[in-house]
């Protein structure tokens, strides 16, 4: 058995446990007031220490597995893709999420802070044969900020990410009502094209871009070295 189902084994031993002895303590305490016998008297405050013991070791528990989670949540977070063929070391806090196309393969962030990325990885088999990033990346940008008004971006400019050539630009808009601030980035291995698209509030592009560009660039290929 795994660490997570001995813990959730754990978690249902504990509800259980925590469930019986107030019951009997109740039972006891009520047999001891109606009976008013020493016997009842000595079984309920016996269970009731048993009671309050198991409530203390619950309540430890719960702390010390709530400082566990949050220090691992606190540690960045290797997050693969769905289909296997990529990996994004996240930001401190940041958890898998329902967003992006249909076509994305991942999805990542923190909701809270308005931090976000998604991941399309498309295979060159699917396009023409000599397509290059040059041909890719205007083509991925424009499909990207298709919902995008007001927009505002600047030119690309070269990047490399995880071993592979990319071009990567900055685009500022409008998308559901908010001013967004976007870092993408288009990459190009021997089998692929990857999109890595971070995004947050614009208001926050000062504060967050360093996280962003962190995450994007620690994008890379299954197998390839750690960057």
């Amino acid at each position: 058995m795994g660490n997570a189902g001995a813990q959730e084994l754990l978690v249902i031993l504990g509800c259980c446990v925590g469930l019986l002895f107030p019951a009997v303590f109740l039972f006891f305490l009520i047999m001891a007031l109606t009976r008013k016998s020493k016997g009842w008297t000595i079984a309920a405050v016996i269970s009731g220490v048993i009671t309050l013991g198991t409530f203390a070791v619950g309540i430890a528990f719960a702390v010390k597995t709530g400082m566990k989670e949050a220090r691992e949540q606190a540690e960045p977070r290797t997050f693969k893709t769905r289909d296997g063929i990529a990996e994004v070391t996240g930001a401190p806090h940041w958890r898998e999420m329902a967003i992006g196309s249909a076509d994305s393969s991942l999805g990542i962030g923190n909701p809270v802070l308005e931090q976000y990325l998604v991941v399309i990885s498309e295979a060159k088999a699917d396009f023409p044969d000599g397509y290059a990033l040059a041909d890719f990346a205007p083509l991925a940008a424009d499909q990207a900020a298709s919902n995008v008004t007001d927009l505002r971006a600047t030119d690309f400019v070269e990047v490399v990410v995880g071993g592979m050539k990319g071009l990567r630009r900055e685009v500022k808009g409008k998308a559901d009502g908010l001013e967004i601030f976007y870092l993408n980035t288009y990459l190009e291995s021997e089998g692929y094209f990857h999109q890595v698209m971070t995004w947050t509030l614009l208001e926050n592009e000062a504060r967050h871009r360093m996280v962003l560009e962190t995450a994007a660039d620690s994008f890379r290929e299954a197998g390839s070295p750690a960057p």
